[in-house]
């Protein structure tokens, strides 16, 4: 295919990082202080990983977004693993 795509990152770097601790990333991140996000990114897993970052930025300062916004990405919201943990991608 010849990029990176959603499906790359979560296979090699969010169920790794997240596996058997029950929540997604996001939460993991963010734990000393659970928050509503400001905005909701839908998005193709099989993009290319570099574009879709193009557009994040380009969208981010074309509507003057700060860097502290609260972002709701499913990649990192969503516990990925699959692995009996946390919830099933069906029960988010």
């Amino acid at each position: 295919q010849g990029f990176v795509t959603m499906y790359d990152i979560n296979e090699l770097f969010v169920k790794p990082w997240s596996a058997n601790l029950g929540c997604g990333l996001g939460v993991l991140m963010t734990r000393e202080a659970e928050t509503d996000a400001d905005t909701m990114l839908s998005h193709a897993w099989g993009e290319d990983v570099e574009e879709f970052q193009q557009a994040l930025r380009s969208w981010a300062e074309q509507y003057q977004v700060h860097g502290d916004a609260m972002v709701w990405f499913c990649l990192f919201a969503n516990y990925q693993p699959e692995d009996g943990a946390g919830p099933s991608i069906g029960e988010q």
